[in-house]
């Protein structure tokens, strides 16, 4: 099995649009980075380039990192990683 299997291209998509039936959620400033097969998104602020879980099955926005290159540990799932 591969990250290719796991995730979902969506490079031939408007980014801004990815996501439209989840803005109530998140808002109009973060843009997805990798879109899951379950459903489930990492998105990044556009104005703080903080990055964000996106739990599809529950419904909840969590911040994981404040940026991509976030050196500590972030926090995933209820564990460090």
């Amino acid at each position: 099995m591969t990250l290719d299997d796991l995730t979902v291209n969506f490079s031939h998509l408007k980014r801004e649009e990815v996501l439209s039936g989840w803005e109530w959620l998140i808002g109009d400033k973060k843009l997805p980075i990798l879109l899951a097969a379950s459903g489930d998104a990492f998105l990044q602020n556009v104005e703080n380039r903080g990055i964000y879980w996106l739990d599809v099955g529950v419904g909840e926005l969590n911040k994981v990192a404040e940026d991509r290159l976030h050196k500590t540990p972030i926090r995933f799932d209820g564990a460090y990683i």
